[in-house]
C-alpha cells in the first residue's frame, strides 16, 4: 500500500476535521435532544437496574428497596436526577476553580469531586458528573458542619476589624 504525500488533489481535510465538522454540523436540534434522551434514558434505567439487583444482596428491606427501585415514578426521577446532578457537577466545578475559597477549601473539593467522579464513572459521562457533583456537595456539607461557619466576606471584614482595632490602618 502506498500514500501519496502531500495529496494529489487539493484538500482540506486535516485527519478527517472536515468530515466531523460536517457531521456535527448536520445534526439539528431534534437530533441532540433525541440523542441525549437516549442516553438519558439507558443511565436511569441502568440505575435502576442496578438498584433492583443490590437489592437482593439487602436481607431484610431487600424486597421494598426492588419494589421502590422498580417503580415508574422511581426511574422518572432517576430521568430527572442525572441531568441535575451533572450540572451540579459542572458548576461545582467552576466554583472551585473561579470561586474566592481558600486553598485548602479548593483542595478538597477538588479531590472530593475526583472521588465522587470515580465512583460514578460507571454510569459513563454524566455519571461521572453527576458524582463529582455529589463529591463536591458532600465536601460543602462538611466544611460548613466541621467549619467555622463564616463566608469569605465575614472573615475579610473581621481582619479589617483587628487591623482597624490595632491601628494599622
Amino acid at each position: 500500500m502506498s500514500y501519496a504525500f502531500p495529496p494529489s488533489a487539493p484538500s482540506n481535510t486535516i485527519l478527517g476535521v472536515d468530515k466531523l465538522g460536517r457531521t456535527i454540523g448536520e445534526l439539528g436540534l431534534t437530533d441532540l435532544l433525541s440523542k441525549f434522551n437516549s442516553l438519558n434514558n439507558k443511565a436511569a434505567f441502568s440505575a435502576s437496574q442496578g438498584l433492583m439487583n443490590a437489592a437482593d444482596h439487602i436481607p431484610v428491606a431487600g424486597a421494598n428497596i426492588a419494589k421502590m427501585a422498580g417503580n415508574p415514578l422511581a426511574l422518572r426521577a432517576l430521568k430527572i436526577a442525572g441531568p441535575l446532578a451533572a450540572a451540579g457537577g459542572v458548576l461545582g466545578a467552576g466554583d472551585v476553580l473561579f470561586g474566592g475559597d481558600s486553598a485548602g477549601n479548593k483542595v478538597m473539593d477538588g479531590a472530593a469531586m475526583t472521588i465522587g467522579g470515580i465512583l460514578g464513572l460507571p454510569g459513563g459521562p454524566m455519571g461521572a458528573a453527576a458524582g463529582a457533583g455529589i463529591g463536591k456537595s458532600a465536601s460543602d456539607g462538611l466544611q460548613w458542619l466541621f467549619g467555622d461557619k463564616k463566608t469569605a466576606e465575614q472573615r475579610k471584614l473581621e481582619e479589617a476589624l483587628a487591623l482597624l482595632n490595632l491601628g494599622v490602618i
